[in-house]
């Protein structure tokens, strides 16, 4: 009975992995009733409007199995029909806020085309999906042969469409994983040591078109369920549950289950761009706001980190102007040290930006007050903007003693710095607003702070710097066919430059003589364009057919855009495909990481002589993609091991997520 299932406790159900801290809080079953009670308690209180997600799970086995206490007569509930009646009678039927989803088919073509249509309501359904080699319950009673993987195949998808909204597919349905029994003795390898076999000791392999084929026939994509434990998170992953997150979202999926609903909304937000500024107290929230050059985007800096990111990082946001919706977050500023806050965020040019970062002494007590630029087309792995130091506050040379108080260095105290303001590229101008009475860096006593009748005035100097901002050049094409070459262009010096091409069939030469010639931004417009690289540069590819000749550059970045790209590449590098059928062609150099995007990609990873070291492919579509070897190799003579394909002993390709011991000579190119 219910009054006896309701002397029952829940405890963890996985001791051993997450403690048993909450198994004597006392935590009852709740009714189905009494969830959609707490959840409307919640709005009350709150405001907020709040979603549910009911399950019926596999009513024909509850059907079938369920008896009353006497052991023989069948409950036989209809538990589609109870739940409809639920929604009904507590008036929770906004399609909006309600999903509904079973393992079975034949209960959600009941709820569609009977149970819904008779209680007046409509709400999204959900078909769930098992293992691959599972099926439905009613299916088994059936002696339906479909399983769950039949059920993933494009014109079954369509057939569901005509009842549900959406599927919720376990996530190895998406991205499957396997063992590694490197030494092929049947066992499989214990990658993490732990004398256990667990998600942890498997190694991901190529992600399915399940979320693709979905949203061809109009279908959501819900799996589940992500964990934050290193037991359920697949080697390849290194332990951090955002990284899995990352690359669900990033392949299309529309929602996701988890037991970490922290993780998964820190992550969400990510993408989203829905700024997590809640748990920001203390007027911790956006305090620097900068606009790009052409007015189009906002850049919104916090004050605080948000709780989950790593310690000092501020979330820097791009919102767009004309849309008015946030595009997500750019990256993060990293600061100095985690006590310190920022106090403004300014423009110099297109990816140039001043950030005054200060702590929170004044006075004697003030110990850290700079001015940094940043620059936020570059940023390292963490998703840390590039800064650089421009200005001490407390340390500012005054050979003139412009002030008068017999010192040649000038100090700028305030906890209060809140502006800066580019006069030139080799002027700032900064200010200070004292929030009389409660910043006044330059008072001697408590009295004159405390002074109602002589408050400290606000304060702005203007500084000239020791070193220009900025030896941007910035170079733009017409929509001719233009040569923007740095040899001829004024101005143009082949270091820190960008350049911008028309929609012509350009070509762009930067890498100058000289060890200086690099760091620079190349953006081609829509023609066939080529562009020879230098190192350190990020180039980006428009809608042509483009060559990037990288051959002598090294840590470079390459994103060719649409079109039929020719990627020549030199030394750990990215070379990053688009949607066309691309070819790369390794160098000498290796150590790079290629990604060939949709299409029918070409990976040449060797060319006659081994690279350095091996170049990664982490998107190699088996029966897709080629993989090319010249200079007179044959097919016999790879080593397949794992991921990596060898020649003479030297690893000259790693491919992440395959298998390479399945591929065969029909994958491969020989000249």
């Amino acid at each position: 009975t219910l009054a006896e299932i309701k002397t029952l406790n829940a405890i963890e159900r996985l001791p051993a992995l997450r403690g048993t801290a909450f198994d004597n809080d006392g935590l009852k079953v709740p009714t189905f009733q009494e969830v959609i009670d707490l959840v409307k308690q919640v709005e009350k209180d709150t405001g907020r409007k709040i979603g549910i997600y009911p399950e019926t799970k596999h009513p024909s086995y509850f059907a079938a199995q369920g008896t009353l206490l006497d052991g023989t007569t069948k409950i036989n509930v209809n538990l589609g029909q109870k739940l409809v009646d639920t929604l009904v009678s507590s008036n929770f039927t906004d399609p909006k806020r309600v999903f509904i989803q079973s393992f079975e088919v034949s209960n959600l073509k009941e709820i569609n085309d009977k149970i819904m249509p008779a209680a007046k309501i409509d709400v999204p359904l959900v078909q769930l999906f098992g293992g691959a080699a599972g099926k439905p319950y009613d299916f088994t009673l059936s002696g339906n042969a479909l399983t769950y993987g039949d059920l993933t195949k494009p014109a079954e998808l369509v057939n569901i469409a005509k009842y549900a909204a959406g599927i919720g597919p376990d996530k190895r349905l998406i991205v499957p994983s396997s063992t590694v029994d490197a030494d092929k003795n049947g066992i499989p390898d214990d990658l993490n040591g732990d004398g256990q076999q667990s998600e942890a000791d498997r190694v991901l392999g190529t992600p399915t078109t399940l979320v693709t084929d979905a949203h061809k026939a109009g279908l959501q994509v819900h799996p589940y369920t992500f964990r934050s434990e290193g037991f359920f998170l697949a080697s390849d992953y290194k332990g951090d549950p955002k990284k899995e997150l990352e690359q669900y979202i990033n392949l299309g999926v529309d929602a996701f289950f988890t037991d970490f609903p922290g993780t998964g909304d820190l992550v969400r937000d990510k993408f989203v761009g829905t700024p997590a500024v809640a748990n920001l107290g203390g007027s911790r929230g956006f305090e620097g706001m900068a606009i790009s050059p052409d007015k189009s985007t906002l850049y919104p800096l916090l004050e605080g980190t948000v709780f989950g990111d790593p310690a000092g990082s501020l979330r820097i946001y791009e919102f767009d102007v004309a849309s008015g919706q946030y595009k997500g977050q750019l990256g993060f500023y990293k600061m100095e040290a985690t006590g310190n806050a920022i106090g403004d965020f300014a423009v110099i040019n297109k990816n140039e930006y001043l950030v005054i970062e200060r702590d929170n002494g004044q006075g004697a007590t003030a110990l850290f007050k700079k001015i940094f630029k940043v620059d936020i087309s570059k940023k390292d792995a963490n998703g840390n903007v590039f800064k650089e130091e421009v200005v001490d506050l407390l340390n500012i040379q005054d050979p003139n003693d412009l002030n008068k108080d017999g010192n040649t260095k000038f100090t700028f105290p305030f906890v209060t710095i809140e502006d800066v303001v580019v006069l030139d590229n080799n002027t700032i101008l900064v200010a200070n607003d004292n929030n009389y009475p409660f910043s006044t860096g330059r008072s001697q006593s408590v009295s004159e702070r405390e002074s109602a009748t002589s408050p400290d005035n606000n304060e702005s100097i203007i500084l000239e710097l020791a070193k220009p901002l900025s030896s941007v050049t910035q170079v733009s094409g017409t929509a001719g066919n233009d040569n923007l070459i740095a040899k001829v262009t004024p101005g143009f010096d082949g270091f820190n430059d960008s350049v911008f091409t028309g929609a012509g069939n350009d070509t762009v030469d930067v890498p100058i003589a000289g060890a200086a010639a690099g760091d620079n931004r190349i953006d081609t417009g829509s023609g066939a364009d080529t562009i020879f690289i230098a190192n350190g540069d990020r180039v980006f590819g428009g809608a042509g057919d483009d060559i990037f000749e990288a051959n002598d550059a090294k840590d470079y970045r390459i994103s060719a855009g649409a079109g039929n790209d020719t990627l020549f590449l030199g030394a750990n590098g990215r070379g990053l495909g688009g949607d066309g059928n691309d070819k790369f062609f390794v160098g000498a150099g290796g150590g790079n990481i290629l990604s060939g995007g949709t299409g029918a990609d070409q990976f040449w990873i060797y060319n006659g002589e081994a690279p350095t070291s091996a170049n990664t492919i982490v998107d190699y579509q088996i029966g897709t993609d080629v993989l090319g070897i010249t200079g007179g190799v044959k097919f016999t003579d790879l080593t397949r091991t794992g991921n990596n394909i060898a020649l003479g002993g030297n690893t000259i390709a790693t491919l992440t997520g395959v298998d390479t011991t399945t591929l065969t000579t029909a994958n491969f190119a020989f000249i």
